[in-house]
């Protein structure tokens, strides 16, 4: 999802609300990428398939990396990795353009987050 231009945002205080907590929310994603790059060797690539299918890898990659914290410490090595990343490859590509459903959605996301039941604090 793509951010409001700075050209189009300076008098409107819910493009900037919806811009900063869109920011916010991209570190935390990106945050949570790193760690999960470190240990899935799928995520040191682009992934070149249908979202449908992205959505059930990183969920599932998400579930191992839980369990092998909780249950696994047999297979990190001595300098705390795992010694065994997993690796998917070679899906066809899907389309990258922005849509206007897309557009539809971040005007949706903007209406909620300046909605009186969002708490506007940092």
């Amino acid at each position: 999802m793509r951010p409001y231009p700075k050209s189009k945002i300076s008098d409107r205080i819910g493009r900037q609300i919806f811009n900063y907590r869109l920011s916010r929310a991209r570190r935390v994603v990106e945050n949570t990428f790193g760690i999960l790059a470190q240990i899935f060797r799928i995520y040191h690539k682009r992934l070149k398939l249908h979202p449908r299918y992205a959505t059930n890898i990183i969920l599932t990659t998400c579930v191992l990396h839980n369990y092998i914290r909780q249950n696994m410490s047999s297979l990190h090595s001595e300098e705390g990795t795992i010694k065994t990343p997993l690796a998917v490859q070679n899906f066809a590509k899907f389309g990258e353009n922005a849509s206007t459903l897309d557009f539809r959605i971040r005007q949706k996301y903007t209406k909620y987050f300046n909605s009186t039941h969002v708490f506007h604090g940092n």
